[in-house]
């Protein structure tokens, strides 16, 4: 699964966020200009920031209704929480404080994940989907 990471250019050690993307970006996270925009400004605001590829698990090229109709919790909650690892184990990360934040079908699977990984310090939802 592909994890794009941004972090803060200040020495760390700084705190984390999974940033869960909406389904428009189901053809990639390159393919996401709202996503990559929104973590740029969490990391020049201090925050580092993993995006996991929750649509992996279909071809780049599917149409988004197949991976929304498809698209399964319990495949995705080990998702999420891969985003977690990555960047609790980065040196600049302070892995006591990372939280999870979605937009649109993203709010709502950041919401999953805070359910599903009690290592989440805080989790905010924005139109969840």
């Amino acid at each position: 699964m592909e994890v794009f990471l941004f972090e803060p250019e200040r020495n760390g050690p700084h705190p984390g966020l999974v940033l869960c993307q909406h389904i428009p970006g189901h053809q990639g996270i390159e393919q996401d200009p709202f996503t990559l925009k929104t973590a740029e400004r969490y990391a020049d605001n201090g925050f580092a920031v993993s995006i996991p590829f929750l649509y992996h698990w279909w071809s780049k090229d599917d149409e988004m209704q197949i991976k929304r109709d498809e698209f399964r919790d319990d495949w995705t909650a080990p998702d999420l929480t891969e985003g977690f690892e990555v960047l609790a184990a980065l040196d600049n990360v302070d892995s006591e404080r990372i939280g999870i934040v979605g937009h649109c079908w993203g709010g709502r699977v950041s919401w999953l994940g805070a359910c599903t990984n009690s290592r989440y310090k805080a989790c905010a939802v924005f139109y969840g989907g």
